[in-house]
């Protein structure tokens, strides 16, 4: 029989800390919003959905089907989200509200899903974490449920959705070693918020272990994969076009490479670019906000001035320049595809957590990364054990084995296959998801 003290107790508990938090953060605004706003206007990336007002004009909203809201906070979760939307685009009726923190999200999103109707698949940026901001939102857009990539935890949300009814699903959810510490150190105010998802599908069993300790459910978790890696199917189905850059050169490509990373990649290229005529270099960095000291750092190093994606022709493309930077968005796989040998950035220093490995390795191209990759450790472990990727800890261990891999087909012939094979395995977390019910409609 059920206890209905038992009920009212917790009900009580709930309203109660609910109504301190919003209480609480209230009182705090009128300091935080200034310099917030401020952030986002200097940045250019203000706009009035992030206060929770936004224009509802235009197609998408000139019917009541209630839309599925999710929300991808950048490029990266733009990717796991893919998919889904595909998915949900084929298989139901009902409109999507895509949601970003960034700008270059949003463009990203805008990129990859042309081919939709404006009046099937609209976007927003996401509202700043305060309650009335989020009721507003939420109210305005009346979605049927909020699909969350990867680990997006906002008090404030999660609170207004619980109140609104409005069911939370993670979906490629993560926690990595340092976000696990932070919310155990207070335990006692997160288990309230993560109590509030009604569920998470992980990348692995660790994740769930933790979303678990940290107050969700068993019973409302699964083990389902990494969704990126569905993605990686279409690339390896349908790639992307080839960046026309060194066409009948050997390429090496630096991906999503950090500042901190810089003196190691350019060491690497001054001395295989000496030893090797026949080797171009394409470099993608993970963010813009540093291309200046890239360049400076090139010319002092290098002594060579390289090409810039957004400022060639395709004559440029074509000259004997040795090195090309890619300073857009969504050129990453491109670069990959024409690529002999690729570096995965984030993983020379331990403060990143590296990227994902197997985006190149879908490509067959073999793969180095460095020793830290806390926060992809699935999918590179998984690539290390098929041996499509290689550790490598220093300048001189990178430059060896990358002589030994352009000097010998027949290992560049195995490390190329296994990350196709890595691929393969590892793409099946939609399927999983779709099993287990979590994009029915509610």
């Amino acid at each position: 029989m059920i206890n209905l003290k038992i009920i009212n107790c917790k009900l009580i508990k709930m309203i109660v800390f609910a109504s301190i938090y919003f209480l609480l953060t209230s009182a705090v605004l009128p300091v935080i919003i200034f310099p917030i706003c401020l952030y986002y206007f200097k940045k250019g990336l203000w706009s009035s959905e992030r206060i929770g007002i936004i224009n509802c004009d235009g197609a998408f909203y000139s019917n009541k089907i209630s839309p599925i809201w999710i929300h991808a906070a950048s490029v990266g979760e733009v990717n796991v989200i893919l998919p889904v939307i595909d998915d949900l685009i084929e298989n139901t009726k009902h409109k999507i509200l895509v949601s970003t923190m960034t700008k270059t999200g949003k463009l990203y999103l805008k990129e990859k899903t042309k081919s939709i109707p404006e009046d099937r698949l609209q976007h927003l940026f996401l509202p700043i974490d305060f309650w009335f901001f989020c009721w507003v939102f939420i109210k305005k857009v009346c979605p049927i449920k909020l699909i969350i990539a990867e680990t997006e935890i906002w008090p404030s949300l999660y609170l207004v959705c619980h109140f609104c009814n409005l069911p939370i699903t993670i979906i490629n959810g993560r926690i990595s070693d340092k976000s696990f510490l932070s919310y155990k150190k207070g335990s006692l105010f997160w288990r309230s918020i993560f109590k509030k998802i009604h569920f998470v599908a992980t990348q692995s069993e660790l994740d769930q272990k933790r979303f678990n300790e940290l107050g969700v459910d068993v019973s409302k978790t699964m083990i389902a994969g990494n969704l990126k890696n569905d993605g990686l199917l279409k690339v390896l189905k349908n790639p992307p076009d080839q960046i026309e850059f060194a066409v009948n050169k050997k390429v090496i490509v630096f991906g999503s490479v950090r500042p901190k990373e810089a003196q190691f990649m350019l060491e690497v290229i001054k001395e295989l670019s000496q030893e090797f005529q026949d080797l171009s270099f394409i470099i993608c960095p993970r963010h813009f906000d540093w291309m200046d000291n890239l360049l400076i750092l090139l010319k002092e190093f290098l002594f060579e001035e390289p090409l810039i994606s957004s400022k060639c022709s395709e004559a440029d493309m074509k000259s004997a320049n040795r090195i090309l930077i890619i300073d857009e968005i969504g050129y990453l796989l491109s670069a990959y595809r024409g690529a002999k040998l690729a570096y995965v950035g984030g993983t020379f220093v331990p403060e990143y957590g590296g990227h994902n490995a197997l985006e190149p390795a879908s490509f067959g191209i073999p793969v180095f990364i460095g020793p830290y990759y806390e926060e992809q450790k699935v999918n590179t472990n998984a690539l290390l054990a098929f041996k499509g990727a290689i550790i490598v800890k220093s300048t001189e261990e990178m430059i060896a084995e990358t002589k030994k891999l352009l000097l010998s087909d027949s290992l560049w012939k195995v490390a190329s296959e296994a990350g196709i094979k890595t691929v393969l395995q590892e793409a099946n977390a939609l399927e999983k998801i779709k099993i287990a019910g979590i994009l029915n409609e509610i």
